[in-house]
């Protein structure tokens, strides 16, 4: 039965990739942004090698070369399929959210929706701890979109599934030829083949080689902030690991302070701060503290990153007070001036 039911899952993913294929697809509504100047129109294609053709509402088409550019689709508010997967998606029901999409996939009538539709079958498959369906999601993705300017995100996607189902000799011949395609895809693309590679050598607690792998991306992708940071995360876990700290700490303050996303920059500050309490001086405790509660602070971060900020921030200010010089009456007013701060962090 268990076998019956695995077995459907990938024909399910299968059956989608195929009615998509059936599908015609028509131009994209769409705004493309290069050089600051906004347009709108509609997308007549985009792939990872030719770069995307716009048309003008006047009918003037225009090229422009992959990364030279950015796109943002209009959302098919009239493809009632998929605007319940995006719903059911960000309610995290991913078994709803799988169907959805796998029906708005099969039928609608815009490219970039068949490839996002594709991609979000696997990401919810591999939510729902079934990477056997992820896997045939990307394998008819590749089969079906294999100029897409998303392949390098599906092959990344692809490579964890592989390794979380324990195939990771798999994973990583996949990912090294991700992380081969600079020259043709681009930088800021093959990073994501050296992301995987990173995250599954941390893993294995290969630390040495994952630091010496990593360390030559950072400058490369200095003009792309968020694979900058997310190679920087990496990076530091790894030096920390070869016990190369202070190392660790200047790549995590180079994160912390790159124009990324929140969380990012939050998980930086923690990272650091974690590393600043190990050490135990109060200086460095003091450091932590602050660290910390900035990790805490930012509007709208991941409330998992924030509740493990505020139990370090608690943690910490318990070693300050012991490390805190004086007789007992000092050490109470040092608790109560950070039990005062840690209030305002709740």
């Amino acid at each position: 039965m268990r076998r019956e039911m695995r077995l459907s899952g990938i024909f399910a993913s299968l059956v989608f990739i195929c009615s998509a294929a059936m599908s015609a697809t028509e131009p994209a509504p769409a705004v493309v942004t290069r050089d600051g100047k906004q347009s709108g129109g509609s997308v007549v294609s985009e792939t990872i090698d030719g770069g995307i053709t716009f048309k003008s509402p006047e009918g003037a088409e225009t090229t422009f070369k992959h990364g030279d550019y950015t796109v943002e689709y209009k959302s098919p508010g009239d493809d009632v399929d998929f605007m319940k997967a995006e719903r059911s998606l960000a309610a995290k029901d991913h078994a709803k959210a799988i169907e959805s999409y796998r029906a708005a996939g099969a039928k609608s009538k815009y490219e970039w929706v068949r490839q996002t539709c594709a991609i979000a079958v696997a990401l919810c498959a591999q939510a729902l701890k079934k990477p056997d369906d992820g896997i045939a999601a990307i394998l008819g993705f590749e089969k079906e979109f294999p100029k897409s300017v998303r392949m390098p995100e599906a092959l990344l996607i692809k490579a964890r599934l592989l390794a979380e189902k324990g195939d990771k000799a798999e994973a990583v011949k996949v990912l090294t030829v991700l992380a081969g395609h600079d020259k043709d895809w681009g930088v800021r693309e093959a990073a994501k083949g050296a992301i995987g590679l990173g995250e599954i050598q941390v893993s294995e607690q290969k630390f040495a080689e994952t630091a010496t792998m990593l360390a030559p991306w950072m400058p490369k992708l200095a003009r792309f902030p968020d694979e900058f940071a997310t190679i920087g995360l990496l990076l530091a876990r790894a030096q920390a690991g070869n016990n190369a700290v202070p190392t660790a700490m200047d790549t995590l303050r180079q994160v912390a302070f790159a124009p990324t996303e929140s969380d990012v920059q939050a998980r930086a500050h923690l990272e650091w701060s974690k590393l600043l309490a190990a050490k135990g001086g109060l200086e460095d405790l003091l450091s932590s503290f602050d660290h910390a509660a900035i990790a805490a602070s930012p509007k709208g971060v991941d409330g998992g990153l924030r509740g493990e900020a505020l139990k370090l921030a608690k943690d910490v200010v318990a070693k300050i007070v012991a490390a805190s010089p004086g007789n007992e009456d000092a050490k109470n007013k040092v608790k109560i001036e950070y039990t005062n701060y840690l209030g305002k962090l709740q």
